[in-house]
């Protein structure tokens, strides 16, 4: 998967004041290209789909967000410090992929995999499979990182659903095609 590389300075940044329990102010890019000015209680910094996301207290919108690390410019510790306390009963990490999932079109996959190994089990680890074993049934996640996975197995597979998967697989088939003419 490639996209935007995190500025090591910015993860530092970001990691150091999270870790002393500063407010941090920075810039930040949206997801459609709106820039900000933030401050930030930093809660934890942590990883999904090869990203790093900071999950925080913004003191300006009085309510917990989550960013992308590779949007964060100018991080600079205030100097203020705070207590760390995170969002009431809920796993940071679990409350990013939330507001990840609010934002993103996820889908749940029902596939039929031929010749379910254990590496194409450990690929596919938080996939519920049927009472006979060959159909399984993901959990929710992109188009994208759904066609990966099934690429990755290195066994048959047929998608049964959602169509948009299907698709996607399609348009995928048809560039490699092209890539080998």
């Amino acid at each position: 998967m490639d996209g935007p590389t995190v500025d090591p300075v910015v993860l530092a940044a970001v990691a150091s004041a999270s870790a002393e329990g500063q407010r941090l102010r920075f810039g930040y890019v949206s997801a459609d290209g709106v820039r900000s000015r933030r401050r930030v209680e930093p809660g934890r910094l942590i990883t999904a789909g090869r990203r790093w996301y900071l999950v925080g207290y913004d003191n300006d919108q009085d309510d917990w967000r989550t960013f992308r690390v590779d949007r964060i410019t100018e991080p600079v510790p205030t100097g203020q410090r705070f207590t760390t306390r995170l969002p009431a009963g809920v796993d940071p990490a679990q409350f990013a992929m939330n507001k990840l999932y609010s934002t993103a079109p996820v889908f749940r996959a029902e596939v039929t995999v031929r010749g379910l190994d254990a590496r194409a089990r450990e690929l596919l680890r938080g996939w519920a499979v049927d009472e006979q074993g060959g159909r399984l049934t993901s959990p929710p996640d992109t188009v994208e990182w759904l066609a990966a996975r099934l690429v990755r197995l290195g066994c048959e597979f047929e998608v049964h659903s959602p169509p948009e998967l299907i698709d996607h697989l399609a348009q995928l088939a048809d560039r490699v095609m092209q890539a080998i003419r």
